[in-house]
C-alpha cells in the first residue's frame, strides 16, 4: 500500500507544482518506488501500446487514470494530448523504471525513426534524465556527452541541475573533465541550482571550472531576481563590486533590472546618479535600455529633455548608445522631429532628425508629403524618398496613383524613379507591367523605363534588354545593359547581341568581347570582329585591346600580331600610352609594339603624350576617346 500511496503523492505533486517539483519528489520516494518489482516485456513477445495517461468518465466528467506498464520499445508509448496528463503520466511512469531501463529508453529516444513530436520527445528525455540524475548521474552524463552540441546544451543543464542538489562535489569533479562549452553549461546549472551557497564558494567553483566571471553574473542575478527592496543600496553593492573586480559586463543585466525599479520609485531625478555611477567600464545600452523600452512617447521626451538639460556632454553619449531616441521616434516621430529641430546644429541633431523622418515615413508616409514644410529644407528630398519607399511597400498601386497625380513635375520625376526601384524589388513583374502600360507621352515614362531596366538586369536580364530597346537609342543604352548581362551570363549576352541597334553595336561587341577575354575565351572574342563591317572592326579592336591591356597585358601581346594590319598602328598607340600608366611591359616588348605605329599615328602619339590623362581638357577628352583611353 505504501507503493500506491507513493504514486498518489507523486501525482498530486505533479498536479500542483509541475514536472520540476515532481522530479524532486521522485528522489525522496525512490527507495519506496524501487521496492516494487517491475515486469519487463520479453523481446520475443508482442508489446501493446502503453498510454501514459487517459481521460474517461461514464458521466462525461473528465478524470485521469495512470497506466504504469513499462514498454520495452519506445514506439509503444502513446502520448496524451493534454499537457497536464502528459507531464503527470510521464513522471508517474518513469518513477517505476530502473536505471538500466532509463538508459535503454534514452538511447531509443534519439533514434530518427521514432515518429513523435519534438515536444513529446524532449519532455520524455528531460524527465528520464532528471530521474537518472538522482540515482546514476554519471550514467546520465555519459549519455548526454554523446549527443550533438545542439542537444547537449540543454541536457547538460538538466543533469547538473539535479546532480548539484544531491552531490555537489561529485558534480563539480565531473564538470572539471568537460571541455568548453560543456563546462560552461554545467557551471551555469550548478550555480542556478545552488542559490543557497555563499558567493565565495560559488566563486571557487567557477574558478575551478575556468570561468570565474560567471560566478559574478550568477551572484548579481541572484541579488535582483526577487523583489528589490532597496534599489539604491543594491545598485551600489553591484556597481562597486563589479568595478573593483573589473566584471562590469557581468553586472549589466542586473543593473538594468534595478534601474527600472529605481526609476519607478524616484523618477527623473535618479538619472544623473545612475549615469554618473556607471560612466566607467559599463555599457549604457545594456544597463538603461530596459528602462527606456517601457517609456511612453511623452515620458521619452521628458527623459530626453531632462538629460539634455542636466547631464551635459554625457547626455549625447547616453542617447547615442541607447534606444531612447529610437523608442521615442517609433512612438511619436512627428513631435520628436519638432523637438529635435530646436537643438543646436550638429551631427547629433542631424542624426535625430533623420531618425524621426524615417519613423514618420514608416508610420504615415502620405502625411509627410502633406506636411513637408515641417521637415528642414535640406532634408526634404531625403524625407520624400523614405516616404515613397514605405508607401510603395505598403500599397504599390496607391503609391503609383499618388505619383501620377503629383503637380510638381520635378518632384514627380524624382519620386517616380525611387518608386519604381522600390516596387521592382517587391514585385518586379507587376512593376514592369505597370510601366509598359504608361502612356508614352507621360512625363515620367522615360525615367520609369530607364530606372526599371537597371533594376531588372540582375533578376530579369532579357526583360531589361527588351526595355532598353523600347527607348530611343540615345537613352536605351542596350550596350551597357548587355555588358552587365555578360558579367553573369555571357551566353545570353551573345544570344541578344545581334539585336543591338546601329550606333550601339560596336560598343556592345566590345563589351561582350571583353567579357569573353576575361573568362578565358580570347579567340572567341576576336572572332566577333567578323560580324562587323570594316569601319566597325577598327573600333572593336581598339576598344577590346584597351580593356585587354589592363586585364591581361601579356595575353594581348600574344595575339597582337594576329590583329589586322589596318588596326595595329592605333592599337599600338593605345598600348604605348596605357603602359605609361600601368607599366606592364618590358622595354623590349614596347619596342616591338612601337614598330607597328605609322608615321601618321606617331603624331597622334606625341599629341596624347602631352595630355594629363588624370585631368584632361574637354577637347583632349575627345582625342582620348578615339583611342578608348577615356
Amino acid at each position: 500500500m505504501r507503493t500506491l500511496f507513493s504514486r498518489v503523492v507523486v501525482f498530486v505533486i505533479g498536479a500542483f507544482i509541475g514536472i520540476g517539483g515532481v522530479a524532486s519528489a521522485l528522489f525522496l520516494l525512490k527507495d519506496d518506488l524501487a521496492s516494487k518489482p517491475v515486469g519487463q516485456t520479453s523481446s520475443t513477445q508482442t508489446s501493446e501500446s502503453v498510454t501514459l495517461a487517459s481521460t474517461h468518465s461514464d458521466h462525461g466528467d473528465s478524470t485521469t487514470s495512470i497506466n504504469g506498464e513499462v514498454p520495452s520499445q519506445i514506439d509503444d508509448i502513446v502520448f496524451p494530448k493534454r499537457t497536464f496528463e502528459l507531464k503527470a503520466g510521464i513522471v508517474f511512469w518513469i518513477a517505476t523504471l530502473t536505471d538500466d531501463q532509463i538508459v535503454d529508453l534514452l538511447g531509443q529516444s534519439t533514434e530518427a525513426s521514432w515518429d513523435v513530436s519534438y515536444s513529446n520527445r524532449t519532455e520524455l528525455q528531460t524527465t528520464l534524465l532528471q530521474k537518472l540524475s538522482t540515482t546514476a548521474p554519471a550514467r546520465a552524463l555519459d549519455f548526454v556527452v554523446e549527443r550533438d552540441q545542439y542537444q547537449r546544451n540543454s541536457m547538460i543543464r538538466t543533469v547538473y541541475a539535479t546532480w548539484a542538489r544531491h552531490d555537489l562535489n561529485q558534480a563539480i569533479e565531473r564538470a572539471n573533465e568537460l571541455g568548453h562549452p560543456d563546462s560552461f553549461y554545467a557551471l551555469d546549472a550548478i550555480l542556478d541550482a545552488r542559490t543557497d551557497l555563499p558567493f565565495e564558494r560559488k566563486r571557487d567553483i567557477a574558478i575551478g571550472l575556468r570561468d570565474e566571471r560567471h560566478a559574478f553574473y550568477s551572484h548579481f542575478t541572484n541579488l535582483t531576481q526577487d523583489k528589490i527592496e532597496n534599489p539604491r543600496d543594491t545598485w551600489y553593492e553591484i556597481v562597486n563590486l563589479a568595478s573593483s573586480e573589473n566584471v562590469q559586463e557581468e553586472a549589466e543585466d542586473a543593473l538594468n533590472r534595478i534601474a527600472i525599479v529605481w526609476f519607478q520609485e524616484r523618477g527623473l531625478k535618479i538619472l544623473d546618479e545612475i549615469v554618473s555611477s556607471i560612466s566607467e567600464g559599463f555599457d549604457y545600452y545594456f544597463v538603461l535600455d530596459g528602462l527606456f523600452d517601457d517609456l511612453s512617447a511623452d515620458r521619452s521626451q521628458e527623459v530626453f529633455d531632462y538629460m539634455m538639460s542636466n547631464l551635459g556632454d554625457r547626455a549625447i553619449e547616453v542617447i547615442r548608445e541607447t534606444r531612447l531616441s529610437e523608442n521615442w521616434a517609433r512612438r511619436d516621430p512627428k513631435n520628436m522631429l519638432a523637438k529635435v529641430k530646436t537643438l543646436p546644429a550638429s551631427d547629433f541633431r542631424e542624426d535625430l532628425i533623420r531618425l524621426s523622418i524615417r519613423r514618420w515615413a514608416e508610420n504615415s508616409p502620405q502625411q509627410i508629403f502633406e506636411q513637408l514644410k515641417q521637415v528642414p529644407p535640406g532634408l526634404r528630398e531625403y524625407a520624400c524618398g523614405h516616404a515613397i519607399d514605405e508607401f510603395t511597400q505598403k500599397s504599390p498601386t496607391a503609391a503609383a496613383q499618388f505619383v501620377l497625380k503629383m503637380s510638381d513635375e520635378e518632384m514627380q520625376k524624382q519620386l517616380s524613379t525611387r518608386f519604381i526601384q522600390t516596387w521592382s524589388e517587391v514585385d518586379a513583374a507587376s512593376a514592369k507591367d505597370w510601366v509598359l502600360n504608361l502612356p508614352t507621352n507621360s512625363p515620367i515614362h522615360a525615367s520609369m523605363i530607364n530606372s526599371l531596366k537597371w533594376r531588372l538586369v540582375s533578376t530579369d536580364p532579357r526583360g531589361a534588354f527588351e526595355l532598353a530597346l523600347k527607348e530611343p537609342i540615345d537613352y536605351g543604352l542596350e550596350d551597357s545593359i548587355l555588358a552587365r548581362i555578360a558579367d553573369d551570363d555571357v551566353q545570353l549576352a551573345l544570344e541578344l547581341l545581334p539585336l543591338v541597334r546601329e550606333g550601339r553595336k560596336v560598343s556592345a561587341y566590345a563589351h561582350i568581347g571583353s567579357s569573353l577575354v576575361e573568362q578565358g575565351f580570347s579567340q572567341h572574342a576576336l572572332d566577333l570582329a567578323n560580324e562587323l563591317d570594316h569601319t566597325a572592326q577598327k573600333e572593336f579592336y581598339q576598344a577590346i585591346a584597351m580593356y585587354w591591356v589592363e586585364y591581361d597585358p601579356k595575353g594581348l601581346l600574344k595575339v597582337f600580331d594576329d590583329f589586322p594590319t589596318a588596326v595595329k598602328s592605333r592599337v599600338a598607340v593605345g598600348i604605348k600610352i596605357a603602359n605609361g600608366v600601368l607599366n606592364c611591359y618590358s622595354d623590349e616588348e614596347i619596342s616591338h609594339v612601337e614598330k607597328h605605329i605609322s608615321e601618321q599615328n606617331t603624331e597622334l602619339l606625341k599629341q596624347v603624350q602631352k595630355i594629363d590623362i588624370d585631368n584632361p581638357a574637354e577637347e583632349e577628352i575627345e582625342v582620348l576617346q578615339q583611342l578608348h583611353l577615356w
